[in-house]
């Protein structure tokens, strides 16, 4: 998870969210799998399942999910490990429990 400083959103605010609000940035990574074993990678449909039933849930006003690239390469190890990722965006109210808890426990989320 990795959560950015908080800025000013250019977004159209509502009486519960006013566009003077400041938001927070959280990027969420998830590897689907290694690329170099194609049979072994999360499918589409699992993807979307994923996502409507553990993500969607818990950020019922929307976020942005993309794919990524990802590689690493363990110390003893002479080729990198190349992954097939995942990214979950989500942009929330920059609050007191937004800075100090997990995502599980933002409004909403419950």
């Amino acid at each position: 998870m990795h959560t950015t400083n908080p800025s000013s959103a250019t977004l159209q605010g509502d009486s519960r969210r006013p566009v003077q609000a400041q938001w927070l940035r959280t990027e969420l990574y998830f590897s689907t799998g290694s690329l170099d074993d194609p049979q072994h990678q999360v499918n589409a449909a699992r993807w979307r399942e994923f996502l409507d039933k553990e993500v969607t849930p818990r950020f019922p006003d929307g976020f942005t999910a993309f794919d990524a690239y990802g590689q690493w390469r363990d110390k003893d190890a002479d080729q990198p490990e190349r992954l097939s990722t995942k990214v979950i965006v989500i942009l929330h109210e920059n609050t007191a429990i937004a800075q100090t808890s997990k995502p599980s426990a933002w409004p909403g989320n419950g």
